[in-house]
């Protein structure tokens, strides 16, 4: 067979490949988060053979929002689609026969708001069926208060300086610094009108911050910039 057969005959298989798969069912899997104003970030769609693994913080009065969507409710009807929320042991597939069932989403209605922290597995239950559906094997952890609510505090004004956080007139109670993405930048128990903190001593603090101060009656934020 000539090179140009050859190319031929690969496209054609390609093609006959291709229009195969456009008649499979084919389930698309969404996370987003839903904030306590009621806004709704999309987080991520997850598509068939790309797992999604990643941290997501869930500040306070914040959820997460777990849907998804199928390509053809021609190629879709037929099958009993659902998804379930399940505590794993670990993220490999291979842990996946010991989970702990928490939430489960019918087909009849494909969305969940949940709240929830730890290790969370997101996929097909039952597993079977003639479809194609992605997963998310997730760790949720409780982030800093959001920007609306730390905007209505009132008594707690960090300032920062030369890379030294300045509390003032702080009450006492437990410290959080966090970055734009609600990573842990410094955290530790502060006294009343604690002296300034040098946290960005190390030259690696995040351009825009948020301090959490946990006390033993309030819960107090703010954002600010810390350049």
């Amino acid at each position: 067979m000539s090179l140009r057969r050859r190319g031929f005959a690969f496209l054609f298989l390609t093609l006959v490949s291709f229009s195969g798969m456009a008649k499979d069912c084919i389930v698309t899997l969404h996370l987003a988060r839903k904030s306590a104003d009621g806004t709704v970030t999309q987080l991520a769609s997850i598509l068939p053979g790309m797992p999604y693994n990643a941290s997501i913080p869930l500040p306070l009065g914040d959820s997460l929002v777990i849907s998804y969507s199928v390509n053809s409710f021609t190629y879709c009807g037929g099958y009993n689609i659902s998804y379930s929320a399940e505590r794993p042991v670990g993220c490999a597939i291979g842990t996946w026969g010991e989970t702990t069932t928490l939430h489960i989403m019918s087909a009849q209605d494909p969305h969940l708001t949940i709240r929830e922290f730890g290790l969370l597995l997101i996929r097909t239950q039952p597993t079977g069926g003639w479809y194609y559906a992605g997963s998310a094997c997730i760790y949720l952890y409780e982030g800093p208060v959001g920007i609306e609510e730390a905007a209505q505090v009132e008594g707690f004004d960090p300032k920062w300086m030369n890379g030294t956080l300045i509390l003032g007139e702080n009450p006492k109670g437990q410290l959080g610094v966090y970055d734009d993405m609600g990573r842990l930048v410094w955290s530790g128990s502060v006294e009343r009108h604690s002296p300034p903190l040098p946290i960005g001593a190390s030259g690696t603090t995040p351009a825009v911050i948020t301090v959490q101060l946990t006390t033993s009656r309030e819960r107090y934020a703010r954002r600010i910039i810390s350049y």
